[in-house]
């Protein structure tokens, strides 16, 4: 039986831990793991993901071939977004382009350098919660009214 876990629990610090030390031996079992053993949800699934990306890409830096530079690992991020966000492959990506993605955080707060930044992104965030574009597809069934998270957004 999978082991329940939540953020506030902290066990997903240790897999970014575990996951600067991966090797291409050590990798598939790692991997299991954080998809068998855990009872995920909204966030440590994302933990999960994250952490095996991490683990994946240290064990082939670390192959016969790895070795590579501070400039060619922001390449490499800058590729995961572009192929993991598939909507901008083949095309430069922006950080700019990422208001796509705003959603309130704790209290309502989105991120932003600024304060018109900010109320530009919580705006976009109140409009994907009220089309119900937003959460873990599990969560999806709640209604604004009753999930108290997009309070901070809708009040915008």
């Amino acid at each position: 039986m999978p082991e329940v876990i939540n953020e506030k629990m902290g066990v997903h610090k240790e897999w970014y831990v575990e996951a600067r030390g991966m090797t291409l031996d050590q990798l598939p079992k790692f991997v299991q793991r954080l998809t068998k053993d855990y009872q995920h949800d909204c966030g440590t699934i994302c933990h999960a993901i994250a952490a095996a990306a991490v683990g994946a890409a240290w064990s082939v830096e670390r192959g016969p071939q790895g070795g590579i530079t501070g400039f060619q690992a922001s390449c490499i991020m800058w590729e995961f977004i572009t192929h993991w966000m598939t909507e901008y492959e083949g095309e430069a990506c922006s950080v700019s382009q990422l208001r796509k993605y705003a959603l309130p955080t704790i209290q309502g707060k989105v991120f932003a350098n600024n304060f018109e930044g900010n109320a530009r992104l919580s705006g976009g965030a109140r409009e994907a919660a009220l089309e119900g574009n937003v959460g873990c597809p599990s969560e999806r069934s709640r209604t604004l009214e009753t999930d108290s998270r997009w309070e901070g957004a809708i009040r915008l």
